[in-house]
């Protein structure tokens, strides 16, 4: 394992399940959920652990590209 790879503690998994399951469309497909899963724990990976800001992030992701399309960290202002 790289000795930058970070362990997530409980309370960071309580706190991205919370983030992903406000930040999905109510319509979303399985692979619609593991983009914005995969997105999210990217997002986390690079640094940003705020819970607020994760939801903003991903609230634009989601709206930049709408139902469907594939979400993109590069659309997202880190």
């Amino acid at each position: 394992m790289s000795e930058y790879a970070r362990c997530l503690a409980p309370e960071d998994l309580e706190m991205l399940a919370r983030v992903l399951a406000r930040s999905l469309p109510a319509a979303s497909t399985s692979e619609d959920r593991e983009m914005q899963a995969a997105s999210l724990v990217c997002l986390f990976g690079s640094g940003v652990t705020d819970e607020t800001r994760l939801m903003q992030l991903m609230k634009d992701c989601h709206r930049s590209y709408g139902p469907g399309s594939r979400p993109s960290l590069q659309s997202a202002s880190l």
